[in-house]
């Protein structure tokens, strides 16, 4: 196996739209009939930006159309090498012919490895899943083609995807004892790649190992092996079409469904990857989403731990500190996504209760202005609004604010009623009428008489106690 590996190459944005000109005119084209006019044009924009993979897959999808129509193969020597590191011009040489060609095999490998010389991974990762298919289609697999896409793979330090090649020729030659140590080897960079930058939420080596011994199932074990059937036909339907928004979160859902750190951590970067793809958010919001639900899993066992010895307090700070991280990071998601759907007011309502945890009213009260005329959001937004007033010592608007919310609010006795009532109580001190806000407190302590300190503020309210 080669050693070398390479490093990724960032297409600059100014080449991404240079190149965009060319696959918008050979989309039109393409739609006149005229093929090989419209080939050109992909493979011109190509050319400029090699990492577009979206691109790839249409012109691809334009020789598969050209082949069926029943086109002779086009030529291809307009297309070569600029020079011996001219990566990207022997990328496209090789997708040249493979437009005339769809389903070479030979030119999936050149094109494959000129692109992972070149640093375009995506690319390389695409055409290596479509050099896969072909392989299985054939019925007579290439064991050195897979050998030559292990090497590629793990030059690029996707040893995920290079076990999965190795596995394959192994399959072909069981027998091969170094095939099976590198196999064993590859798993084991796959496993310390992932545990290099694992962050604080991915599992030690060790758990690598556990989850990868699920992965392949359990023999013994019915849902197991029930999982791991979905999981490879989601992953084959991807590799036929790797841009297709709903097979990319198909395979997602079949990694969650294992429910394990190592399986959630593959969904994310199943659905990043087509986020890159197909530049569709809908596929990075799948991301967030994963990651709300673990950082709310992380609350809760910090939480619990804390309980356990409430008196540590290290164990406190460490809860302080998680609890001001996880807002700040819920925030910046909520803040990319209102930014994608400013017209949905999910998102508005979630940053500005994330803004009013972090006690930045003034930033969240504007937002939940804008709110509280939806009805969806309409009662919690409305109470949020008040407290925010409050907290940011607008007390009169505070009180007008809830005096409302308590007007309007018909159920009588439930936690959310408590809740108007004791902050309405809380602005109408702060807004020294304290007879109202009697009235307020009296009124939650008549449904619950254990509730917050509503009994403590009562007495003081009515000289019964020194003021505090």
């Amino acid at each position: 196996m080669s050693d070398e590996t390479k490093t990724y190459n960032d297409i600059p944005e100014e080449q991404r739209k240079k190149a965009k000109a060319f696959f918008d005119r050979g989309q039109t084209i393409a739609g006149t009939g005229n093929f090989d006019y419209a080939i050109t044009m992909y493979l011109e924009g190509l050319k400029v930006d090699p990492e577009a993979v979206d691109q790839h897959q249409k012109l691809f999808d334009i020789a598969l159309r050209r082949k069926a129509s029943g086109m002779k193969k086009g030529d291809s020597s307009n297309y070569g090498a600029k020079g011996r590191e001219d990566y990207a011009g022997a990328m496209v040489a090789a997708e040249s012919r493979h437009t005339f060609d769809p389903g070479n095999r030979d030119y999936q490998l050149a094109m494959m490895e000129a692109a992972v010389n070149g640093g375009y991974f995506d690319t390389a990762v695409w055409i290596g899943n479509l050099l896969n298919k072909s392989q299985l289609d054939s019925g007579k697999p290439d064991f050195n083609k897979y050998i030559k896409a292990r090497d590629l793979y793990s030059r690029m330090r996707r040893y995920d995807l290079a076990v999965e090649a190795c596995r394959r020729a192994f399959e072909i030659r069981p027998g091969d004892m170094d095939l099976a140590n590198d196999l064993k080897n590859l798993s084991a960079e796959d496993a310390m790649l992932k545990g290099k930058y694992a962050g604080s939420f991915r599992d030690s080596i060790r758990d690598r190992v556990k989850q990868e011994d699920l992965m392949r199932g359990d023999e013994d074990s019915r849902e197991d092996i029930y999982l791991n059937k979905q999981l490879k036909e989601a992953q084959a339907a991807l590799a036929i079409e790797p841009s297709e928004l709903g097979k990319i979160t198909k395979l997602a859902q079949a990694y969650l469904k294992f429910e394990t750190p190592e399986a959630i951590e593959k969904a994310k970067q199943t659905l990043m990857d087509g986020y890159h793809r197909t530049k569709q958010f809908r596929l990075k919001l799948g991301v967030s989403e994963i990651r709300l639900k673990q950082l709310r899993d992380e609350s809760r066992k910090l939480a619990e731990m804390l309980k356990q010895d409430p008196a540590n307090e290290d164990k406190k700070l460490l809860v302080f500190d998680f609890h001001k991280a996880r807002l700040d990071e819920e925030l910046a998601i909520y803040v990319e996504a209102g930014e994608q759907y400013p017209t949905e007011n999910k998102f508005k309502y979630e940053m500005a209760f994330r803004l009013a945890d972090l006690e930045r009213h003034g930033d969240a009260i504007p937002l939940f202005q804008q709110i509280v005329s939806d009805p969806k959001y309409k009662q919690p937004a409305t109470l949020q609004l008040g407290k925010s007033f409050l907290a940011a010592e607008f007390a009169e608007e505070a009180v007008e604010t809830l005096r409302g919310l308590v007007e309007s609010y018909q159920i009588q006795g439930d936690d959310f009623a408590k809740d108007i009532y004791y902050w309405f109580g809380r602005s109408l001190e702060a807004n020294n009428d304290n007879p109202t806000a009697i009235k307020s407190y009296s009124q939650i302590a008549r449904w619950d008489f254990g509730y917050k300190d509503v009994q403590v503020r009562i007495k003081r309210l009515r000289g019964l106690t020194p003021s505090a």
